[in-house]
């Protein structure tokens, strides 16, 4: 570790979140300054069997509470019916490619290790600010949704509007596929006549395709590659929506990489009514959106 020289088991922790070949499990967040673990039982399964010969997460948490760290609350994330929870832990010194602050992680006392005078009033302000910060984090989720619903109601009543008006335009959808195949239900959803539907490869060339100006791209997903479309897309377009139906063989892996710049994100396998009724609530935005410009 070099610079480090924390605790047996808080290096041995920050060796495992660095490691590429862990970051189907655990890797760091965006900011680098907590760490995220996709799936409880799967980094039981694998992490953990492998670099601390068990496989009790209970345990491994325990452990996590006595260096000081804290679990972020994440919202659920809903994929296709089911719901899944990140967990997020931090600890203000523990920090992607910084192991020089490792040293100051320290293991917290018991109450049957502290002198009698020892003045606890430092952790008390400490748990008081990450009281107030979990606090603030609650509050910032509730306005978030606060603003969707808004969006939702104001989305309504411009659809109700152009409905009244006899508008009927038609949905431009750009779909993207990486491989020559696509699954019988993403075709099923795309099978709409209020699209004017257009399909293209995922290696052609997306900036030029993206000037005949899309209300939606629909992307299916089979590799890493398409974070690759998606910032291409975003290059030529910053406000089109983009929708992702991420393929059975490619989903545990997309778990583990997420994507922050789309709409919507469909696990298979799909439904394809779900898929539809997307395509369509996005589409029909886009199409508000030029007519407003």
């Amino acid at each position: 570790m070099g610079q480090g020289s924390g605790s047996e088991f808080v290096e041995k922790l920050f060796r495992m979140v660095e490691d590429p070949a862990n970051f189907r499990y655990i890797s760091w967040s965006a900011d680098g300054k907590s760490f995220v673990i996709g799936s409880q039982e799967e980094f039981s399964e694998v992490i953990l069997e492998r670099h601390f010969k068990h496989k009790n997460w209970s345990s491994f948490v325990r452990q996590l509470n006595k260096y000081d760290f804290y679990k972020i609350k994440n919202d659920a994330v809903k994929c296709m019916g089911s719901v899944w929870t990140p967990w997020e832990y931090k600890n203000r010194y523990f920090q992607r490619g910084r192991p020089d602050l490792l040293s100051k992680i320290r293991r917290k006392k018991a109450p049957s290790e502290m002198g009698a005078g020892e003045d606890s009033r430092p952790k008390q302000i400490e748990s008081s600010i990450v009281y107030q910060s979990h606090v603030l984090s609650s509050i910032r989720s509730i306005s978030k949704y606060l603003r969707e619903v808004v969006e939702d109601i104001n989305e309504l009543k411009r659809a109700i509007y152009c409905e009244r008006q006899g508008v009927t335009a038609r949905v431009n959808v750009l779909c993207i596929r990486e491989t020559g195949s696509m699954p019988e239900c993403f075709v099923e959803a795309l099978r709409s006549p209020g699209y004017a539907l257009t399909v293209v490869d995922g290696k052609c060339g997306i900036e030029s395709v993206m000037r005949w100006g899309y209300n939606v791209v629909v992307m299916h997903v089979v590799s890493a590659y398409y974070g690759v479309l998606v910032c291409r897309i975003r290059d030529a377009s910053k406000d089109v929506p983009i929708i992702l139906a991420v393929d059975e063989g490619f989903r545990d892996e997309y778990l583990s990489i997420g994507s922050s710049d789309v709409a919507e994100v469909f696990m298979a396998p799909f439904d394809a009514n779900e898929l539809a009724e997307s395509i369509s609530r996005y589409g029909r935005a886009g199409c508000l959106c030029k007519d407003s410009v």
